[in-house]
């Protein structure tokens, strides 16, 4: 696995465009059903991959790479999509995200115990204080009133899972090319989810703004966002691909403080000091021997 500057842009990239996801879905779900949702947008990713990766070379699946799309496309894309649709529309856009930030330490344990992955004492603790500021960053208002939503925090626990098993997945998906694999798996996952989500579809035309928030969601937190992805996981592995995570709430703070004009708390730089600090701790720079 290697870590380079590549692999760290990318990452960077990911963290701006799926923190921008939550706030999309919230104007997407203003007219359109949650079923509808995670196959729109899986639809319109394929729109764009599947001409990329024909007029590219890579083509698409062949034999039994399409298995392995349909588990991608099915337990990576379709599964925490409409789960996360779900969830939103009982929980704050933020609070759903601190759930998510969840996957490092999932994909951590998952790849200690299916890849056999070596896990240092050191690794294990960096995330350990990353995953402490992201429950200082959430403080106790974060999660006021999920009692009245158990359902929608099951459903977000069960999307970062979810996602975090796609990003093992994807580990083993080896000699197929990022646009190959990711357009093969967002045809699958718009097949998968095309009964439910074609009936839910609104009989009338929705608000601009959800049209937007859907397309926008296709386009970039689906398409492009699931190619870096693809990338930055065989090159550097699922465990540092998943630091995304931890980024995302910090990405979504600084917009609402910038854009929003929301304030910052200094429980929130405490915060953002413990995850920066945890991912440095969590960094190695080569294994052991």
């Amino acid at each position: 696995m290697i870590v380079d500057g590549r692999a760290v842009a990318a990452v960077a990239v990911l963290t701006m465009i799926w923190g921008s996801s939550f706030f999309l879905t919230t104007l997407a779900l203003e007219g359109f059903h949650p079923m509808s949702i995670a196959f729109s947008r899986l639809a319109l990713a394929a729109v764009v991959l599947v001409p990329l990766a024909l007029i590219s070379g890579a083509g698409l699946p062949r034999g039994a790479e399409w298995r392995t799309a349909f588990v991608l496309g099915a337990v990576g894309l379709a599964l925490p999509q409409t789960l996360l649709a779900y969830a939103q529309r009982e929980l704050p856009s933020g609070t759903v995200s601190i759930f998510i930030a969840a996957v490092p330490l999932f994909t951590l344990v998952f790849a200690w115990l299916v890849l056999g992955d070596f896990i240092s004492k050191r690794r294990w603790t960096g995330f350990a204080i990353g995953f402490v500021g992201l429950l200082l960053l959430a403080g106790p208002t974060a999660f006021a009133g999920i009692s009245a939503g158990p359902v929608s925090v099951v459903m977000a626990i069960f999307a970062a899972v979810f996602y975090a098993v796609s990003a093992i997945a994807i580990r083993g998906m080896k000699g197929m090319h990022p646009f190959r694999a990711t357009a093969g798996a967002m045809i699958m996952g718009s097949a998968v989810s095309a009964v439910f989500g074609i009936s839910q579809m609104p009989a009338s035309l929705p608000p601009s703004g959800a049209i937007i928030g859907l397309v926008v969601l296709g386009l970039f937190p689906t398409g492009l966002a699931q190619i870096l992805r693809y990338y930055t996981v065989r090159r550097s592995g699922p465990v540092f691909s998943s630091i995304v995570g931890y980024l995302i709430p910090i990405w979504a703070g600084f917009l609402g403080v910038a854009i929003l004009d929301e304030a910052f708390l200094w429980r929130d730089l405490a915060a953002y000091g413990l995850i920066l600090t945890g991912l440095l701790v969590a960094r190695e720079r080569r294994k052991p021997s």
